[in-house]
């Protein structure tokens, strides 16, 4: 019988360390929507965490080439569960930024994947 409490803890735990690490990370459904985002993807964004869940790339107002680039690379990580990076090169809200995304499908396979830059 597993015990809830310490998998919350766990969950917990995993948390906070994703929402501390220096990498912007994020997860995403298979509708290409964001299911989670670290601080450091907030700050990258300048916009708080809670702006992103639910919403997809165009909703958040990206533009119509970086939406392609990163819808494209999540489907392809739905669609064959392989890793998946590209350079992506972008204006950020305060000057020009460079990200190398690489897509992992979770495992074992669910219905999300996650998106480190």
């Amino acid at each position: 019988m597993k015990d809830s409490s310490h998998d919350s803890l766990a969950q917990e735990d995993l948390r906070v360390l994703l929402d501390h690490a220096p990498d912007a990370i994020g997860r995403f459904d298979r509708q290409l929507r964001h299911v989670y985002v670290n601080q450091a993807t907030a700050r990258a964004n300048n916009r708080p965490a809670a702006d992103f869940y639910g919403k997809t790339m165009e909703e958040l107002g990206h533009t119509p080439e970086v939406c392609k680039l990163i819808n494209n690379g999540l489907r392809t990580v739905f669609s064959t569960g392989q890793e998946h990076t590209l350079e992506l090169l972008f204006q950020g809200p305060t000057a020009p930024s460079g990200f190398s995304p690489a897509w992992r499908r979770n495992f074992p396979p669910t219905a999300r994947l996650s998106l480190c830059w």
